[in-house]
């Protein structure tokens, strides 16, 4: 019993430690999207700095097609670094909207200074532009 009790107060102990030290973050919400940005977290890991949140919708929809991007701003504001999180094949099912959306993280392999905000915002991918074939100016008369 000694031993368990022992392991629940190291458990506890470590993650309200990293509990206190999540950084603020900021959620950039397009209004004439139909997808947006939720239940976002920012906290150091192992690995450096971890963000994770949700992506889901007003409506049931189908496959989200777009990116999340992700930036981490010093205190002073200057940008430390960016990645992006690309969200093409998933699908925003019924079953997945009620749980709140799809999951998406990223790992940012630096620790944050202290007071670091992130940035966040989903976009839609724009679709490839064809370009017209060219054969009547490639063949000649």
């Amino acid at each position: 019993m000694k031993f368990l009790t022992a392991i629940l107060f190291v458990l506890i102990t470590s993650t309200s430690a990293y509990a206190a030290e999540s950084y603020s973050t900021s959620v950039s919400n397009q209004s004439n999207e139909p997808w947006f940005i939720q239940r976002v977290l920012a906290y150091p890991s192992a690995e450096g700095t971890r963000v994770s949140g949700r992506v889901t919708a007003a409506k049931q929809m189908g496959i989200i097609d777009g990116h999340v991007d992700v930036v981490a701003l010093s205190p002073e504001g200057k940008k430390i670094t960016e990645t992006t999180i690309a969200l093409s094949t998933d699908t925003l099912t019924r079953q997945r909207k009620m749980k709140g959306g799809v999951r998406f993280s990223a790992n940012i392999p630096q620790q944050l200074p202290a007071n670091s905000r992130v940035k966040l915002s989903f976009h839609k991918n724009t679709p490839a532009v064809e370009n017209a074939p060219m054969h009547a100016s490639n063949i000649a008369n």
